[in-house]
Parts: C-alpha cells; structure tokens; sequence
C-alpha cells in the first residue's frame, strides 16, 4: 500500500498536505499524533471511503477492512448476526462458516454472547465483537480506528496485550489509529508521527523488540523509544532529510 501526496481539503481548510508513506504487505504501522490533526482522514483516504482532493493511494487488492471508530454495531442485530455480516454480503452459505464463527467468538472472547445484543455487552465485548466482524471480512490489509479508543484505561490496558497477541497471529497489513504512544509502540512495528493539521509527517520511526505485546512495557529498550518518541512530540524534532525516519535501539 502506498500513499502518494495525498491532500485533502474540507471547506476550505486543508486537512492533509501532499502526504506520502508506503506500507510493506505484513506489517503493523501507527498512526500517532494528537486529536484533530488529521489521523482518521488519513485512513478514511486509505480505505476508499474518501477521495484525496490531490495525490493517489495505491493499494494491491481490492479487499480493505475498515473499522471506524467507535466500532458501530448494528443496535438491532445480535452479536452473530453483527459479526457474520461480512460474510453474508459476500454470500457465504452457514454451513462453510459455522464452525469458524463458532472458534472464533471463544478466540475473542464472546463464546456465549452470540445471541446478545450490543446493550447486553460490556464496553470491551463490544470493541472486540467489532473487530471480529472486520477480521471476518478476510482482507488482506485491516485499518484500524481507535480500535481500543472508547475503553476506560483498566480494560485498555488489558486489552492491548489481547490485540497484540491477535495481530501477531494475522497475516494481515495493518494500520491503526491511535494518540497513545505506549499502545502505538506495543502494537506495531512502526510508528508514522503526524504534524498538527494539517497533516504531514514529522518522524516515520521504525523499532523492533526481542518481546511482543504488553511484554515490551518491561524492556530496556521500550522505555528508551518511549521517551524517544515522547522527546519528539514535545520538543517538535524533525528527521534527518536523507533517511526520513528515524530508528530505535534494538
């Protein structure tokens, strides 16, 4: 996937200006930066679901999953009839995916809440029943929208090792929103730092950890990328023009 001067311009207002990155097929990217800088634009453009006004997205397949944010669950719906959407618009009989469904919600955490509407859930239980319906589309490249976003801290922080582990068993490519820099650096590979809007790249940091998941908290070398990152948005560094990203200790 990869994005090429993308702008985009609402009333007036520029909102992305000439944005250009690419994501390799299996990796994990953040998108970090503060509230209203232009993060959810950003993946909106990569999903199709907006129109850059200048530059292009190139993507390889036709399959994105897209989950917004807050997740938006089908009030009316169950949590199977929520979660198999996917795949009875792409006209899935219920016998080739029972079984899978079934693994599934017990893998999410949901066994025993099929028939439960989305009122009848926990806060939680409602993120992870979203973002089982878009894993179930089956598509090569997820983006992500807050996925943890609307989550007291406890059940976040809990859940963030829940998707970490997820996201190392998916073959997928994948890139998620977020404006915390522990969950960017817990979750992904690569952490891409927007400017205030409108939005540009200020760092494209890339690091890599012996650990995975919420076990990284306990390294050596995540506090160091932390306060790396942190120093970045505080202090307001740019990266070196030749590299144009910068990279963590290992």
């Amino acid at each position: 996937m990869r994005a090429e001067g993308i702008g985009v311009v609402f009333g007036g207002l520029a909102v992305l200006d000439g944005m250009t990155f690419e994501v390799v097929s299996g990796e994990t990217v953040a998108l970090l930066g503060p509230s209203g800088c232009g993060k959810t634009t950003v993946l909106r453009v990569l999903a199709g679901v907006l129109a850059p006004d200048r530059g292009r997205v190139e993507v390889t397949t036709r399959r994105v999953g897209y989950l917004p944010q807050g997740g938006v669950l089908l009030p009316w719906k169950t949590v199977l009839e929520n979660v198999t959407l996917p795949l009875i618009l792409r006209r899935r009989r219920r016998e080739e995916w029972r079984g899978r469904v079934s693994a599934e919600l017990e893998r999410f955490g949901l066994e025993g809440f099929a028939d439960a509407y989305p009122y009848q859930l926990s806060g939680g239980m409602r993120q992870r029943a979203a973002l089982l319906r878009t894993v179930l589309t089956g598509a090569p490249v997820l983006l992500l929208d807050e996925p943890l976003g609307a989550l007291d801290s406890i059940t976040r922080r809990r859940l963030q090792g829940w998707l970490a582990d997820l996201i190392a068993d998916l073959s997928s490519t994948l890139v998620f929103v977020t404006h915390d820099v522990e969950e960017a650096l817990i979750l992904s590979s690569r952490v891409i730092l927007l400017a205030e809007r409108p939005a540009r790249i200020r760092h494209d940091f890339v690091f890599s950890f012996e650990d995975r998941g919420a076990d990284r908290r306990v390294h050596p070398a995540f506090q160091e990328a932390r306060e790396r990152l942190v120093a970045m948005i505080e202090e307001g560094e740019t990266d070196d023009e030749e590299t144009g990203a910068v990279r963590a200790v290992r």
